[in-house]
């Protein structure tokens, strides 16, 4: 919806004052978010932190400095044993939100208080 918003802003038309120009804002804001995506970069130092950050929106999440450390001291089976326990975490948040695969994860399943 706000894309939809900032569109008509941009073009000078409003959204719902006709039909033909509400089909057209619908697929410009179609097209502008099937060609863009957010990554979550630092901070994922868990896959609790990928839930959320793919929850808040996120399209992908990075953890490579998560796994320098395991990395350095343990060489690929360090990073191995990171990546098996961050994967575990996140489907364990998956299945306490009823989160069947990665698309039904969204703001929804997020407590806020």
């Amino acid at each position: 919806r706000n894309i939809i918003a900032a569109i008509s802003d941009k073009a000078g038309v409003h959204y719902h004052d006709n039909e033909k120009s509400d089909v057209s804002l619908r697929i410009i804001a179609d097209h502008m978010r099937a060609s863009s995506f957010l990554i979550a970069d630092g901070g994922i130092e868990s896959g609790f932190d990928a839930f959320k950050a793919l929850a808040l929106g996120a399209d992908l999440v990075t953890v490579g400095k998560t796994l320098m450390e395991p990395l350095k001291t343990n060489g690929a089976q360090g990073v191995c044993d990171t990546l098996t326990k961050m994967t575990l975490q996140l489907q364990a948040m998956m299945l306490r939100t009823s989160s069947p695969d990665l698309k039904h994860i969204d703001p929804s399943v997020i407590r806020r208080k």
